[in-house]
């Protein structure tokens, strides 16, 4: 409206150009007064808005709105549920590690001899196992967490909930897989004397590979947390982690022990059961604001940043994590080489397929997830003998077919299957993992033509001989069968507990600084810009 006044007062002295000076002095006053009540205007609209931020920040630190203050009570069905269940399940988890557990390598009554030989065997697991565990839990506990930060405002609930439900589940899942493997090795029997109590009862050797097992259980449930996060409220998470533990134990007890599957990183056990558990328990669940598409399931800058730091750490300390339970020194030193060319070939062609399917230009859920599909497929055959150009073609090919997964797949699949995946679970691990239990049935019957190639280790590796492949075969089937029924069991709970309505927001569970730029509120982000002051004005001669 200013300039098109100004051409107005243009016009005026163009045509006329002899004008009495009084006539311009007023209409000068005119273009003061407008411009002035333009500003006040302007002003008055970014008064309204200030005042609007502060009723907000006022309202937050209010009882009734709460997020802001922690002396504030957000008391409810759902939070006094919660800690019920994980007070009363981690009283248990402490009663079962006082009554049924003791060292491995107790020096409890020991005598010089005895513990000399004690200090070898504990130096040499505290050797093999202890670098792999701290890589393990690495990306446990920082790399899947960043990784899922990518949501707008849902930093604290991906890192902060991650943090919870690993440590939860580590605990639990030491638990189920010990008891599992004391029924096979029916128990360790000592006398009453050593634990103080009158009667000898069965013990369960606590072991640094318990430590390890602990952390896969938890990895595979974070797998299926990467699909119903920001759908859940805690509680609905805890009581699906529970259910997903047992049925992952079970799993890994049928494989590992029962069949005898070969699965040194976990494709099968790990990522290909966490993925389709995961996958069926949100098709249970049926989000209907999730499906359509909420406007909080998006990231920023920032969080699209963070969330490439957890691919970071995730790509660097895979290997041990495939190489962590392997037994014996040439299977880990395969597992270390064959990993770490796999996740060189996935990043590599997940920077190619990204610019080559998007347009021209580089989609950051491609190279956040894409980049470590090689490690995931590579899990199950890390320890064989592929040779380097097998594992780099397998990094190539999942690379290749996540990023494929990512641009063409997981929109159709909620359009068209209303299965909703928070964080593309399965391009990274469902798919991956389903090649590497495919590869590991491959490259078994391969191992028995030529077991030359393994020369002593191959029955060590291979306890089903020249049939292992068949076996392979059972564990993958298996392994989705379970996945599938322990998925449908965890939705169907969880879907009547407690569902939060409000979904991809932390301010649902957790204190929000009210001044942090990560969380502010759409209204300020749509807010209009200041207006400005510096508005040129017509100079009039008088």
């Amino acid at each position: 409206m200013l300039h098109h006044h100004e051409s107005q007062t243009h016009m005026i002295n163009h045509d006329n150009p002899v004008v009495n000076s009084s006539s311009l002095d007023l209409e000068a006053s005119e273009n003061v007064v407008r411009a002035s009540t333009s500003i006040d205007n302007g002003l008055g609209q970014q008064e309204q808005i200030e005042q609007q931020q502060q009723e907000q920040k006022n309202h937050h630190s209010t009882p009734s709105g709460g997020h802001g203050a922690a002396h504030h009570s957000h008391w409810g069905a759902e939070n006094i549920t919660f800690l019920v269940v994980v007070g009363v399940f981690q009283v248990i988890f402490l009663v079962l590690f006082w009554v049924f557990f003791d060292y491995e390598h107790s020096v409890t009554n020991s005598t010089e001899t005895t513990l000399a030989h004690l200090n070898e065997e504990a130096h040499a697991d505290v050797v093999h196992y202890y670098k792999p565990m701290l890589d393990v839990g690495i990306m446990v506990f920082v790399g899947f967490g960043f990784l899922m930060t990518f949501l707008r405002k849902y930093g604290y609930s991906a890192f902060g909930l991650n943090f919870f439900i690993s440590a939860f589940i580590f605990q639990w899942g030491i638990l189920n897989q010990a008891f599992w493997r004391a029924g096979v090795n029916k128990g360790f029997p000592i006398t009453g004397d050593q634990i103080g109590v009158s009667n000898p009862r069965w013990m369960v050797h606590f072991e640094l590979q318990d430590l390890v097992e602990g952390h896969f259980a938890a990895a595979s449930f974070l797998v299926s947390f990467g699909v119903i996060i920001g759908k859940v409220t805690p509680l609905q998470l805890t009581i699906a982690g529970l259910i997903h533990t047992f049925f992952y134990a079970l799993n890994y007890y049928i494989g590992t022990w029962v069949l005898k599957a070969s699965d040194i990183g976990g494709s099968m056990f790990i990522h290909l059961f966490g993925a389709v558990f995961g996958l069926l328990c949100s098709f249970v669940l049926w989000n209907k604001k999730a499906l359509k598409g909420h406007p909080l399931q998006s990231s920023r800058y920032t969080s699209d940043f963070f969330s490439l730091i957890g691919t970071i750490f995730l790509f660097l300390c895979w290997p041990s994590f495939n190489a962590a339970l392997s037994p014996e020194g040439t299977t880990q030193y395969r597992a270390f080489i064959n990993t770490i060319l796999s996740l060189m070939g996935s990043a590599v062609a997940s920077f190619f397929c990204s610019r080559l399917v998007r347009g021209g230009l580089f989609a950051m859920e491609d190279i956040q997830n894409g980049t470590l599909a090689g490690g995931v497929a590579i899990g199950a055959v890390a320890d064989f003998v592929i040779l380097p150009g097998g594992a780099l073609t397998v990094g190539v090919v999942s690379g290749f077919i996540s990023v494929f997964g990512f641009r063409f797949f997981t929109p159709n699949m909620r359009k068209y299957l209303k299965l909703h995946d928070t964080c593309g679970v399965f391009n990274l691990h469902c798919v991956p993992g389903f090649i590497g239990g495919v590869g590991a049935i491959i490259a078994t019957g391969v191992a028995a033509a030529q077991r030359s190639s393994y020369g002593a280790v191959y029955d060590k590796m291979f306890a089903n001989g020249t049939h292992q492949w068949g076996y392979q075969f059972a564990t993958l089937a298996i392994t989705i069968g379970i996945a599938i029924i322990g998925g449908v069991v965890a939705g169907l709970v969880i879907r009547w507990l407690f569902p939060e309505k409000s979904v991809f927001n932390d301010e649902a569970f957790w204190e929000v600084p009210e001044d942090s730029l990560e969380y502010e509120s759409e209204e300020e982000e749509q807010a209009p810009k200041k207006v400005s002051t510096d508005i040129e004005l017509k100079s009039v001669n008088v």
